[in-house]
């Protein structure tokens, strides 16, 4: 696997030209005077400017493999701000690469909001294979510190294997996909900054939707939404067996929560037809915007729907039903 990486640039100033041996001596001061200016230019400008660093590089030397679902990214964090200049991702894809067809690399913040989604360009890496996608930004741009997601526009070739699982802290199991973040972390986003699509500061926030348990360990990557619904689910939208995910409201319920059905929309292989349902009910809770309810019915529904299974989430209080919330897929393998 190619990893790649920067050479240390130094500009020098060249004094040739600030000495002559014709000087006379009505002007021997100003040329003295010309070269300690010139001396002192050079001390500043052949000291190398903060060289970029990986923020992010989960690139391995192991075995790789090829294809991750639609929807998913690689998280990442930054402490502090930062100059972003290079992003990279990997298509080994079974030894093929992608000659000819290297799409776009992406940054979202973790709601899905779209920060930058620049063209990426082919470089060959093991073998001459085209598998590197580079994207290179010479002016930079910069991202305040949080959490963000990077992906690109061809996840059924991104390369990953059991080393690079771990970017998701609510399924650690999961494989991330080869990600490369660099560029140079600063101490302030200079005013006037370009941030992609992001607003400068100081008009970010922090958005908080409400309180957020610590036993759910969960990130706000927020799946397919129903417009006007009264919840939201969040990440994983590909659910695998290990999945744990949540449900959050939006809105308001006049009281809490009974059940949360899931309805059977699409499947290849099972025996259940479209319209089957699994009931997870509920006992009691909270109604507030902001609310969460932890859902675990992956086994079941597994055995329901099976593999590659599409299914929506519905919420009832009592008998009433409070819509079609979403949707998401099912991996069981």
């Amino acid at each position: 696997m190619k990893t790649t990486g920067n050479n240390s640039n130094f500009t020098s100033v060249n004094l040739v030209g600030y000495y002559q041996t014709s000087i006379n001596r009505s002007t021997k001061r100003a040329s003295l005077f010309g070269a300690l200016l010139a001396l002192v230019l050079f001390a500043f400008t052949a000291v190398p400017a903060a060289q970029a660093t990986d923020l992010l590089n989960n690139f391995n030397s192991g075995g790789v493999s090829t294809g991750l679902p639609g929807g998913v990214g690689t998280l990442f964090t930054l402490h502090q701000p930062a100059m972003i200049t290079q992003l990279v991702t990997y298509h080994w894809n079974n030894g093929q690469g992608t000659p000819g067809r290297v799409g776009n690399i992406r940054l979202w913040t973790t709601s899905r909001f779209l920060i930058v989604n620049y063209a990426a360009h082919g470089v060959a890496a093991s073998f001459g294979v085209i598998a590197d996608w580079e994207v290179d930004i010479p002016a930079g741009f910069y991202l305040p510190a949080g959490t963000y997601i990077l992906d690109d526009t061809d996840p059924a070739t991104w390369s990953h294997d059991a080393q690079s699982a771990g970017c998701l802290p609510f399924n650690t199991a999961f494989q991330c996909g080869f990600s490369i973040v660099r560029g140079t972390s600063v101490s302030m986003i200079p005013a006037g900054a370009f941030m992609g699509n992001l607003t400068p500061p100081p008009s970010v926030k922090k958005i908080t939707t409400g309180p957020t348990p610590s036993a759910l360990n969960y990130f706000p990557y927020k799946c397919d939404q129903n417009p006007a619904a009264f919840a939201v689910l969040i990440f994983p939208c590909l659910w695998t067996k290990a999945s744990t995910t949540v449900v959050e409201l939006e809105r308001p319920l006049p009281a809490a929560l009974s059940d949360i059905r899931f309805v059977l929309q699409r499947c290849s292989f099972c025996s259940a037809g479209v319209g089957a349902f699994v009931d997870a009910p509920q006992a009691g809770g909270p109604t507030a915007v902001g609310a969460m309810y932890k859902l675990m019915e992956v086994p079941t529904l597994c055995r329901v729907g099976g593999n590659g299974s599409i299914w929506t989430v519905n919420l009832f209080v009592g008998i009433k039903p409070y819509g079609d919330i979403g949707r998401f897929e099912l991996d069981c393998r």
